[in-house]
């Protein structure tokens, strides 16, 4: 998540009662929520179950802040993803009594770190029925750390320019 520390008492005091300081820091902050979210959804875009990307701004006199949330049925899928599982791990059909089925090879969507469009998201292989599969885990892809990386310097520079363009603002 993109943060701007604020370390000058001026500008901290400039952020906490000039409304034209506030307005240029809101838009900025806007924009880089709609980056984010858009760097977000293109990740997910060939998904099949796609979880929903919204973003929250904090402007505070000491931190400007825009972060992702993500919600949805399919937020679990996007975590796992994301930040990956441990693994091996035993997945049990107990207590239901009918053998799990499915193919034995997958080819992901995506691939560490932060490469997604990589694959076909497909089932592939023979069929196989058993009662318990020892399921290897799945590695982190990282999106959200790649994402911000990317978008931090972006923010710090435009949050920048607002101050500036404000405070000619409320000269002018």
């Amino acid at each position: 998540m993109p943060t701007r520390f604020v370390t000058s008492k001026a500008r901290q005091r400039l952020i906490a009662t000039d409304k034209y300081v506030q307005e240029e820091l809101a838009k900025e902050a806007v924009a880089s929520g709609v980056r984010l979210k858009a760097a977000h959804d293109e990740v997910v875009s060939d998904w099949d179950g796609k979880p929903i990307f919204t973003y929250v701004i904090s402007i505070q006199p000491d931190r400007i802040r825009v972060s992702t949330r993500v919600s949805g049925t399919n937020k679990q899928k996007w975590h796992w993803v994301n930040k990956g599982t441990k693994g091996p791990y035993l997945i049990p059909t107990f207590p239901r009594p009918m053998p799990l089925r499915f193919q034995t090879g997958y080819q992901a969507h995506t691939q560490p770190i932060a490469k997604h469009h990589q694959g076909s998201g497909e089932a592939t292989g023979g069929w196989v029925s058993t009662y318990q599969v020892t399921h290897p885990g799945i590695k982190a892809r990282d999106f959200t750390v790649t994402i911000d990386r990317e978008e931090r310097p972006i923010f710090r520079r435009n949050v920048e320019n607002a101050i500036r363009r404000a405070i000619r603002k409320a000269k002018g």
